[in-house]
């Protein structure tokens, strides 16, 4: 018997191979995003970008810093957190 997916656990899996499944990268990325959708979205489309050559926890970090600059673009989410 299969189940849906809720949301949170939906952006939790995305994460975890988005980072290759390496636990630890992807808790970092689950802690930073804490299922908000915002987060999530630029994310996934900053991910490719993040690239340093280095490890993947690297990448996290990077990622995760190019979304709190990304998130002075939407000032109503900032209004709602």
């Amino acid at each position: 018997m299969s189940e849906a997916l809720t949301r949170a656990q939906y952006i939790r899996a995305e994460l975890f191979a988005l980072t290759g499944y390496d636990t630890a990268a992807a808790q970092k990325a689950v802690d930073y995003v804490a299922d908000d959708e915002l987060k999530f979205d630029l994310f996934k489309r900053l991910w490719s970008k993040g690239t340093t050559g280095g490890t993947v926890i690297g990448q996290v970090e990077v990622v995760i810093q190019k979304v709190k600059e990304a998130l002075i673009l939407f000032p109503e989410a900032k209004a709602t957190k």
